[in-house]
């Protein structure tokens, strides 16, 4: 597994997570890859609200990531 965030910030009323990744298999070949944004709206300058909008944003990340790893053929 190779994760490259390119982006995990707050601006303008919403967190924004970008990333990249690459799934290996067994022998370190690539097996999948994906790049995806993830937004969560939140209220700029209330800190439990941001807070809470990136939790949820990594939360959508890595239901993500854990499903394209489901997804993976077995060897």
């Amino acid at each position: 597994l190779n994760v490259q965030v390119e982006r995990f910030e707050a601006e303008a009323g919403q967190v924004v997570l970008q990333a990249n990744w690459s799934l290996l298999d067994a022998e370190g070949r690539v097996a999948g890859q994906r790049k995806a944004r993830f937004s969560q709206p939140c209220e700029a300058g209330d800190t439990a609200a941001v807070a809470a909008a990136h939790s949820a944003a990594l939360a959508a990340f890595s239901a993500t990531l854990a499903a394209d790893i489901r997804a993976l053929p077995r060897r």
